[in-house]
């Protein structure tokens, strides 16, 4: 227990340089405010990672890797958010439409095309094989990520997005939520009685 509180308090302090430089609004270069908040981010996700292992005693599975995921990506709709209202103010030819599908699909990109192949690399060099095998459990996140997956085609088809697709989307993410809130753990539910 003492050897996670250390690392714990490692990773908070490791996020102290980039909230002093926030508050403080000191400017130390590009170099210097990327390595600052790269290293808070890094130990944001650490903290977020053992905050979600704690939480799965009280918590279904499926619940927590909703709420991380939500947390993870808030950021990121910010900014596409922003780029969006900025979009609606500008009007139809304004190179804010270009930004915010860039910095979506950017993202989505970097997800599929590096992130979900280095987990495989990793799985691999730690002698677990060629293949990360999916347990059954995991049949419910696959079967909802295609079938949004899917979806994203019939928006780039129809080359636009509207509120109806907004709804379609927000509808499949509020099925995964109650299909796997009675999941191996609490449900939210039994938790909040």
């Amino acid at each position: 227990m003492r050897r996670f509180l250390v690392l714990v308090a490692a990773a908070v302090l490791a996020a102290v340089p980039a909230l002093a430089l926030r508050l403080m609004g000191a400017k130390v270069g590009p170099i210097g405010e990327t390595a600052a908040y790269g290293v808070a981010i890094l130990s944001a996700g650490f903290l977020l990672s053992w905050g979600a292992e704690a939480a799965e005693r009280h918590v279904s599975r499926g619940l927590i890797i909703a709420a991380v995921a939500l947390v993870t990506v808030l950021p990121e709709y910010a900014v596409d958010l922003y780029y969006a209202f900025q979009a609606g103010k500008a009007g139809p030819g304004s190179p804010y439409v270009h930004y915010a599908a860039a910095n979506m699909t950017g993202a989505n990109r970097l997800l599929v095309g590096l992130g979900w192949p280095l987990l495989v690399a990793v799985h691999w060099a730690r002698g677990g094989g060629r293949e990360v095998e999916l347990s059954r459990s995991n049949a419910v996140e696959v079967s909802f990520l295609l079938i949004a997956s899917l979806y994203a085609f019939v928006i780039v088809l129809k080359d636009n997005i509207t509120l109806l697709d907004f709804a379609v989307l927000a509808a499949l993410f509020g099925a995964y939520i109650w299909r796997v809130q009675g999941a191996p753990g609490r449900s939210l539910v039994r938790l909040l009685r």
